[in-house]
């Protein structure tokens, strides 16, 4: 399994490429604009703790939404 990094800058110009018919379509602008920089392999000795250390983020994230929810509800009053 290998993960691609592409810069992101390349698809906004994309997006506005498209918008000003550079580009037919976003895919074709896409196509263009981006390339694969670096390839990385996983790392087999390490995949199950980062593994561990995902799902406990995902956990921590959960146990956040209440209190987001409850920020979220305040009015702030200027």
């Amino acid at each position: 399994m290998t993960a691609t990094e592409v810069w992101s800058i390349k698809a906004v110009i994309d997006v506005a490429g498209t918008g000003v018919d550079i580009f037919a379509h976003y895919s074709a602008g896409a196509a263009a604009m981006t390339a694969a920089a670096r390839h990385f392999a996983l790392n087999a000795a390490v995949a199950e703790a980062y593994a561990g250390r995902y799902r406990l983020c995902g956990d921590i994230n959960q146990a956040m939404i209440p209190m987001c929810e409850r920020i979220a509800g305040q009015q702030v009053r200027m």
